[in-house]
């Protein structure tokens, strides 16, 4: 199968990703791993589903995806348990725990990549989005990153500020 990087789909179609969602069965690093260029200093969420456990032969596990992210300037806002399974098969008590197997990992632009963005329209995207995920404090901040970074439209961020503070 043919595959491309998320960089080159970015400078080949001239895009901006506000936002991407990577579940991918064991390919999330190496698709962190092609966008570290172009494509993810524009992106603003990056939604992935990890593993714990190597289910898939060879593939990264979470904790490298979520260094690849760290260097590639995120902040991990949210992490949540999406399954888990029994660690050996045999007759089991019906109490007995399983292990954690894959998470879904929540990771936003830190601030000072936020400010890179080229338009205030972006960074109004990115506040509305840390909004939507359940962090208007971090839109509020991104919205005062815009009404210093583009003064001819802090009335634009004073409006939405006041939207996501009610």
């Amino acid at each position: 199968m043919k595959t491309t990087t998320l960089d080159a789909v970015a400078t080949r179609h001239g895009v901006a990703f506000d936002m991407l969602k990577v579940d991918t069965q064991g390919a999330e690093h190496a698709i962190v791993c092609g966008g570290r260029e172009r494509a993810l200093p524009q992106t603003f969420a990056v939604s992935l589903e990890c593993w714990h456990a190597p289910v898939y032969e060879g593939a990264p596990l979470v904790f490298d995806v979520m260094k690849a992210m760290h260097e590639a300037g995120f902040v991990l806002f949210r992490m949540e348990k999406h399954g888990d399974w029994y660690r050996k098969s045999r007759p089991r008590p019906a109490a007995e725990l399983r292990t954690p197997n894959n998470v879904d990992l929540l990771y936003l632009r830190d601030l000072d990549g936020v400010a890179a963005f080229a338009s205030a329209a972006r960074l109004f995207k990115a506040a509305m989005l840390a909004e939507l995920w359940g962090f208007p404090g971090y839109g509020l901040e991104i919205l005062e990153v815009s009404a210093t970074r583009f003064p001819e439209r802090a009335a634009d961020a004073r409006r939405l500020a006041g939207w996501l503070e009610e």
